[in-house]
């Protein structure tokens, strides 16, 4: 049974065939299938667990050698041009859609849980296609033109868009604050220059642990056994004396 293999997977393959001068149609020769079957496998990302074993063999590497090579890449993360980063804050709806799709949601998913007619649904994807988000193929099967995850830096034209879903995020843990593995912790100290450096980073080194352990579940773990998770690191000195409301009754 196939499975979706993740992008460090494959990532790791692609450098082991370069690392061994092998090409695709040696390893198809090697395991009995067509070129076009290695090439599409690399290309979607469908492999079972035992086909993976024998391209690993017909590399010349073992299984295992691959997954610890995926878990310790790196993050790679990519910036849409101008133009991308322009429509996508022109058209919120399309925003969130491509936002989705980049978090390994299928476009069925997204059909079924915002029940979108079959036009709706083509359109959105052609206009990503127009705009050189992804490739369109036949049923509404497309491929992503880029496997890293995406920056969306505030200061962009998607600044009005990062802010909106940030500020109902903050809503969202703060109303479930009684939730198990709901964090929330909010304070207000006087501290020094130094102290605030120290503390800008700490968390900028926790931010980078919690990311690079993320993203080493994501390369090795199936989809099914991961949950969702977004956090914010936020600290700034801010003056609190005015901007609390007092009525002057």
């Amino acid at each position: 049974m196939a499975s979706e293999i993740s992008f460090e997977v494959t990532r790791a393959l692609k450098n082991a065939l370069k690392a061994k001068g092998k090409t695709y149609r040696e390893v198809a020769h090697k395991i009995g299938v067509s070129e076009q079957t290695i090439k599409r496998m690399f290309r979607e990302k469908d492999c079972s667990i035992s086909r993976l074993h024998e391209i690993c063999l017909a590399v010349g590497i073992s299984i295992y050698d691959l997954f610890s090579q995926a878990q310790h890449q790196t993050e790679v993360s990519t910036r849409l041009s101008p133009r991308q980063e322009l429509f996508l804050a022109e058209h919120p709806s399309h925003f969130s859609f491509l936002y989705l799709l980049t978090l390994g949601y299928s476009a069925e998913d997204i059909r079924r849980k915002y029940k979108l007619d079959d036009l709706p649904m083509y359109r959105y994807l052609r206009e990503l296609e127009k705009e050189r988000f992804l490739d369109l193929r036949e049923d509404n099967k497309f491929h992503l033109k880029f496997q890293e995850k995406l920056l969306f830096p505030l200061g962009s034209p998607l600044h009005k868009r990062i802010r909106e879903l940030n500020k109902d995020f903050l809503d969202y843990v703060i109303s479930h604050h009684d939730v198990e593995h709901h964090v929330f912790t909010s304070t207000f100290r006087y501290m020094s220059q130094s102290t605030l450096e120290k503390m800008a980073q700490d968390m900028a080194e926790l931010t980078k642990t919690y990311r690079q352990r993320s993203y080493h579940d994501e390369a090795l773990l199936p989809r099914d056994k991961l949950v969702g998770v977004k956090w914010l690191t936020v600290a700034a000195p801010y003056e609190l004396f005015g901007r609390l409301k007092i009525e002057n009754e």
